[in-house]
């Protein structure tokens, strides 16, 4: 299907690899992000015909401008605002009458793949969308110096509105208020959401300082028995220590 969907779709349209580098304009990448197609617990391989696994989906993307800024909450009285690239994928899984292999979509697992260069952070968050300018997170990990981390995805279909009133035509008015709400909530909470907050920049915020250099693993000391020379430019505040 990817060769036939560049010649269906036009250029702006054809889906893309799910893979993006975490990084700032100007400066080297921080990690990777992408959602794979793994493989059974057994071990076999469940690609088309033995190939596809560990390959990126490919989805339909759509690039939303980023003019008002979006908020989630870290407890009950905080909010916490932020503004950056925000796109919405949509992936479409295809399967064919009489094929003698599924497509690995329907049948190997997909899972939520991020990993960080060395000497380099981020925070991964992931949950789903509340609405138009807000994230709900589940979840949430720093990644630095070469972690690697592997989320599966568990996914379930739901059935189209023709096959829901198919479905339904047979129970009674009570039960079919109850299948449609439960249907309307199903829906209500069905886009899942990945945020990527970048630590680097906000880090140069709080010290008052650029890093410029090299990457260098380094850390904040803050023991008063080794005290480190005080820097003219970081008065009053956590000295800066470079291993």
């Amino acid at each position: 299907m990817i060769r036939h969907n560049q010649k269906v779709f036009k250029p702006e349209f054809v889906p893309v690899p799910f893979c993006y580098a975490v990084r700032r304009p100007g400066h080297a990448p921080d990690g990777s992000l992408a959602i794979e197609i793994g493989s059974r617990e057994d071990g076999n391989s469940t690609g088309v015909c033995g190939e596809g696994e560990g390959q990126p989906v490919y989805t339909h993307v759509a690039r939303i401008p980023s003019e008002a800024a979006m908020s989630f909450a870290i407890n009950a009285s905080t909010r916490v605002s932020f503004t950056g690239e925000r796109r919405l994928h949509a992936l479409v899984a295809q399967q064919f009458g009489g094929e003698a292999c599924a497509p690995p979509i329907l049948t190997a697992p997909l899972s939520l793949v991020a990993r960080a260069r060395q000497f380099s952070s981020f925070l991964l968050m992931v949950g789903k969308m509340g609405s138009c300018d807000s994230f709900e997170p589940a979840a949430a990990i720093i990644l630095q110096n070469k972690d690697e981390l592997t989320i599966p995805l568990l996914l379930d279909q739901l059935p189209t509105p023709a096959a829901f009133r198919d479905a339904i035509h047979s129970l009674s008015p009570e039960q079919q208020r109850f299948a449609r709400a439960f249907r309307d909530m199903q829906l209500s909470s069905s886009v899942f959401g990945i945020l990527v907050i970048q630590l680097k920049p906000q880090l140069e915020k709080v010290l008052g300082q650029h890093m410029l250099l090299p990457h260098r693993p380094w850390r904040l000391c803050c023991c008063p028995c080794r005290p480190l020379p005080r820097r003219p430019w970081l008065p009053h505040r956590p000295s800066l220590r470079l291993q």
